[in-house]
C-alpha cells in the first residue's frame, strides 16, 4: 500500500509544480516529493516486492524535475 501512496505523491508533486494552483506551489511540490520518498522507503522495508524500488526511483525523478525546472 505504501508504494501506491509514494507513486501518488510523486505524481502530485509534478502536477503541483507545473500547474501552480497555489501560492508557494513549489514548496508544496517539494514536500509531496519528500513524503513520497519516505513512503517509498517504508515500502522497501515492509513489502517484499520490487514496488518500493520503483517508487523510490519515481520520486527521485520527480525531485530532479523540481530541482532542474527552476
Amino acid at each position: 500500500m505504501f508504494k501506491y501512496l509514494s507513486i501518488v505523491a510523486a505524481l502530485l508533486s509534478v502536477l503541483l509544480y507545473y500547474a501552480k494552483p497555489l501560492p508557494y506551489a513549489g514548496w508544496f511540490a517539494g514536500a509531496a516529493a519528500a513524503f513520497g520518498f519516505g513512503y517509498g522507503l517504508i515500502s522497501l522495508l515492509k513489502e517484499k516486492d520490487s514496488g518500493g524500488k520503483t517508487s523510490i526511483k519515481l520520486n527521485v525523478v520527480a525531485m530532479l524535475i523540481l530541482l532542474l525546472g527552476q
